[in-house]
């Protein structure tokens, strides 16, 4: 896994959202035209447009002044990508009809059949941004399992266990205060997030300065993503060093631990609801980055995610002394994970 990855985890959603729009279109056409083959063209072109605006929107985001936008509270939000996203949609309706039917664009509010699309095109954007807004809050993963129950009843699943720390946390909020750690912690868990995701993880959750992300056994083994998430956040905050050291004066430099085995999955809690992994197994991962901060090495992976997964070519392990943890009778055999020589 390379910083690549991030580039094509990119890639690989904008296709499924130009794929996604153009079949909703189509979909829309076919209800709307009656099956007419020139209405469901129309509805895939406008699809097509409306993902093209979308595309240019992400981009921006993250690369001019709309992203002040994403630090502003939810309702602003909530507002402002609304109005962005009703624009696009009505352009793109616009423009599909006067490239499907030849004729001119007519865009004057008085038009009752504008106004109807304004309407509809301002619902559907207010719709799909509080969508997105609450997978930004509890995860695509999360929020997809919540829908269809998948853990409504608890089951046991073999899963890898990422633990990811930041680390001399205390020293950091005390040099730098606490609303200026603050934003440090939240710029470096956005790295966290993007990396889990380039590597298809899913962020369970976040405790303090501390980050939990989790695969199931095959998507973790799966080209040694599980093993291969730590480096791809070092390379990333490497890669960000400038910025954060004119912005807080250091780069963030954090440890983590992968450890593999069975874990119970379930929905827990009532007012605030949330899908838990319990067992020896996520307590074995959080005991791992503890050994980890206690011996001074980085990044610590047990023998079971050694023996689950095969090390990508960039990494290789170095057996360390075994470690009795609390609460286990048995030794656990420690390997530390460092970068091969190019």
């Amino acid at each position: 896994m390379s910083m690549g990855a991030r580039a094509r985890y990119d890639r690989r959603t904008m296709a499924l959202i130009f794929a996604g729009s153009a079949a909703i279109g189509a979909l829309v056409g076919w209800f709307v035209g009656g099956r007419d083959a020139g209405a469901i063209g129309q509805g895939v072109a406008t699809g097509l447009l409306i993902a093209l605006g979308l595309a240019a929107l992400n981009y921006l985001q993250q690369r001019s002044w709309l992203q002040r936008v994403a630090r502003w509270p939810m309702l602003g939000r909530l507002l402002a990508m609304s109005l962005l996203y009703g624009l696009v949609i009505v352009s793109a309706i616009r423009i599909a009809d006067a490239v499907v039917t030849r004729t001119y664009v007519d865009v004057r509010m008085s038009d009752p059949a504008l106004f109807r699309i304004v309407l509809v095109s301002v619902a559907a954007a207010i719709a799909v941004n509080l969508v997105l807004m609450i997978v930004d809050m509890l995860g695509p993963r999360a929020l997809l399992n919540f829908v269809t129950g998948r853990y409504h009843r608890p089951r046991v699943e073999p899963r890898f266990f990422l633990f990811i720390d930041l680390a001399d946390s205390t020293a950091l909020a005390e040099r730098l205060g606490a609303v200026a750690f603050l934003r440090l912690l939240d710029a470096w868990l956005g790295e966290v997030a993007v990396a889990a995701a380039s590597c298809k993880g899913e962020i369970y959750k976040y405790v303090g300065d501390q980050a939990i992300v989790t695969w199931k056994a095959a998507e973790g083994a799966a080209e040694g993503r599980a093993v291969a998430c730590a480096p791809l956040l070092r390379a990333a905050l490497a890669k960000q060093a400038a910025r954060y050291r004119a912005e807080f004066g250091t780069v963030p430099e954090f440890r983590a631990a992968l450890h593999f085995g069975p874990a119970v999955v379930g929905e827990l809690g009532s007012v605030k609801r949330e899908i838990a992994f319990l067992g020896d197994t996520v307590n074995v991962a959080a005991r791992l980055e503890q050994h980890a901060r206690d011996i001074g090495r980085h990044y610590l992976i047990s023998a079971e995610a050694l023996a689950a997964l095969a090390l990508p070519p960039s990494l290789k392990a170095e057996a360390l002394q075994e470690a009795t943890f609390r609460g286990r009778a048995q030794p656990t055999r420690i390997f530390a994970i460092e970068e091969s020589a190019a």
